[in-house]
C-alpha cells in the first residue's frame, strides 16, 4: 500500500483521476448515453403504445452500459498497477541508454520517466499531427493537456537519427493511427532509429471478448493481436513477450532483430 501511495504522490495522480479522464475525453457520448436513458424513461410513462414502451425498456440498458464502462475504466486507469510500468524491469538500460517515449496528442508517462530514468536521455514525440484520423476524444485530451514543449511529428518520419536508440514506449498511442499503411511506415521508422536489438514496449487494448464487455462496440476502436503480431513481422520485429496489465490491456515487448 505504501509503494502506491508514493507512485501516486510521484504522477501527482488523483484516486479516481483516470475516471475522470474517461468521462472528460468521452463526455459526448455518455451525454447521449444519458439523452437516450431519460427518453426511455420518458416513453416508459407517458406512452401506451407498445412499441415505443419496448423502445424505451431498451434504451435502459444504456445505464448499465455506462455504469459498466466506466467501472472497468477505474478499474484499469487508477485501481491496477497500470502505471507502475513494471514491464521496465525487463529492459536493460544503463546510464547512456537512449529512450522514446511517443504518445498521441495525450501524453500520461513523459513525467513518471523522467523521475524513473533521470540519468537517461529520454526523447518525448507526438504524433498527433501525423493522424489521417482524429477522435473525438482525443482532442479533448490534447486541448486539456497540450504540452506544446513535445517534438511534433509530421507525416510519422521521426526527426531522430538512425540506430540511434534503445528504448521505445508506446502508451496507448499506436492504435491511433487508423490507416494500416501508415502503420507500417511508422514502424519501420521506430525500426530505423532503433538500434540493433533495441526494442519497443507497446501498451494498447486489444479487440477482443474482455474489451467488448465493457466497452461494447467501442472496441472496434482497438486492434486484435493478430493484427499486431502480424503488423510486428511484416516490418521485421522479433516478439520477446506479451505480459497481459489486467484483463483489457496488454504490453508487447518486440526487438528490432
Amino acid at each position: 500500500m505504501a509503494k502506491r501511495t508514493n507512485y501516486r504522490i510521484l504522477m501527482q495522480r488523483t484516486k479516481y483521476q483516470g475516471l475522470v479522464n474517461v468521462l472528460k475525453f468521452n463526455l459526448p457520448k455518455y451525454l447521449l448515453g444519458l439523452l437516450f436513458g431519460l427518453l426511455g424513461i420518458y416513453l416508459l410513462v407517458s406512452t401506451e403504445n407498445e412499441m415505443l414502451r419496448i423502445i424505451g425498456l431498451i434504451s435502459q440498458t444504456s445505464w448499465l452500459l455506462m455504469a459498466l464502462s466506466l467501472i472497468v475504466s477505474h478499474w484499469i486507469y487508477d485501481i491496477s498497477p497500470l502505471y507502475s510500468l513494471d514491464y521496465l524491469k525487463d529492459i536493460p538500460l544503463d546510464q547512456n541508454s537512449q529512450i522514446v517515449n511517443i504518445s498521441a496528442g495525450f501524453d500520461e508517462i513523459g513525467d513518471l520517466l523522467k523521475d524513473k530514468y533521470p540519468k537517461q536521455t529520454i526523447e518525448h514525440l507526438d504524433i498527433f499531427k501525423s493522424l489521417e484520423k482524429r477522435e473525438t476524444s482525443i482532442k479533448i485530451a490534447r486541448k486539456q493537456n497540450p504540452k506544446e514543449e513535445l517534438n511534433q511529428v509530421l507525416d510519422f518520419k521521426l526527426p531522430l537519427e538512425s540506430n540511434s536508440k534503445d528504448l521505445i514506449l508506446l502508451f496507448f498511442a499506436a492504435h491511433e493511427i487508423r490507416e494500416h499503411e501508415n502503420r507500417i511506415l511508422f514502424f519501420e521508422e521506430l525500426k530505423r532509429i532503433l538500434k540493433p536489438g533495441g526494442r519497443i514496449l507497446l501498451t494498447e487494448h486489444q479487440r477482443d471478448f474482455y474489451n467488448f464487455v465493457a466497452y461494447t462496440f467501442g472496441f472496434f476502436h482497438f486492434f486484435s493481436q493478430k493484427t499486431w503480431l502480424d503488423l510486428f513481422k511484416r516490418t521485421g520485429f522479433q516478439l520477446n513477450r506479451i505480459r497481459k496489465e489486467n484483463p483489457w490491456v496488454k504490453t508487447f515487448n518486440i526487438q528490432k532483430t
